[in-house]
């Protein structure tokens, strides 16, 4: 994260434990709990903890849980009674380039009117298991010819073999590494094929139907209440499907657009992209001022 924080206008200082008092503390990090954020309460006035989990206590001011379905009382026994807890998809942190783009991205839907003819392939910045390869292994077997758009982190380990995949492909296949500006490779596609992380709550904010992949276990809540909601069609994890499994998930869309529009429809339902306001909005009332 510091090469990007650097680009940006806020000043960043690298630290280890600070020996200035902060105004906030935000902890994201499955390994940390109260034990560790009791230890910050000598330097940090509020401390706001970003979790998914809910399986361990914390000692914060307030919680985020972005998590589809998930209710505070979750957490009822988890945080301390004065703690603001924030949880459901309307506070899922995008980008403000998602916010910016939904207008246009769902109007394009409606007039698309279920068709595919660009797929978005997007399985997490990594992807050490290569899941991308087994994606676009699937789409050769279909028949016809799709542009596809695939986004990948600029260090994935497996970069360069997916590149090289392209290559003889009868697809219009194009790879973005490291790219910034995902919303309008997501606006402009008419399907995705991705991992049921963070980007679940992007590609709903663009409400763009998805065939979803559990590629990580704290994946499955997740996934469970988007396909539950009608946002996406799950195709299974990702060591138990083969790539014959995705030709027929793709197909049935292809032959079905009304499926494809109404899981467009479902999934603008679920996040409008505000999520970080709604965030800013609540630390405030604690008497954090945050500036942008």
């Amino acid at each position: 994260m510091m090469p990007f924080l650097l680009r940006s206008e806020h000043q960043v200082i690298s630290t280890g434990v600070p020996d200035y008092e902060v105004d906030l503390l935000v902890v994201d990090h499955y390994a940390l709990d109260d034990k560790y954020e009791a230890g910050c309460r000598a330097w940090a006035k509020h401390i706001l903890v970003i979790d998914d989990l809910a399986d361990r206590r914390h000692d914060c001011d307030l919680l985020m849980d972005q998590t589809l379905g998930r209710s505070a009382n979750d957490y009822k026994d988890l945080v301390p009674e004065h703690c603001d807890v924030m949880t459901g998809a309307r506070y899922a942190l995008l980008r403000p380039q998602f916010a910016e783009k939904r207008e246009e991205s769902l109007g394009r839907r409606k007039s698309a009117v279920g068709d595919i003819r660009k797929v978005l392939v997007m399985l997490g910045a990594g992807d050490k298991d290569n899941v991308t390869g087994l994606v676009l292994e699937a789409l050769e077997g279909l028949a016809g010819s799709l542009d596809v758009d695939v986004i990948m982190g600029a260090n994935a380990p497996h970069l360069e073999l997916i590149k090289g995949l392209t290559q003889n492909s009868h697809h219009n296949i194009n790879v973005y590494a490291g790219i910034e500006d995902v919303a309008s490779l997501m606006a402009s596609a008419d399907l995705a094929i991705g991992a049921g992380g963070t980007a679940s709550w992007e590609r709903c904010c663009l409400g763009l139907p998805t065939l979803v992949i559990e590629i990580a276990d704290n994946q499955r809540k997740i996934i469970q209440e988007i396909v539950a909601r009608g946002a996406a069609i799950s195709v299974g994890h990702y060591k138990d499907i083969v790539s014959e499994d995705i030709v027929k998930a793709v197909e049935r869309l292809q032959n079905t657009p009304s499926i494809v529009a109404e899981m467009g429809i479902k999934a603008a339902g679920v996040s409008d992209g505000q999520g970080v306001a709604r965030l800013v909005q609540r630390i405030e009332t604690k008497g954090v001022i945050c500036e942008f």
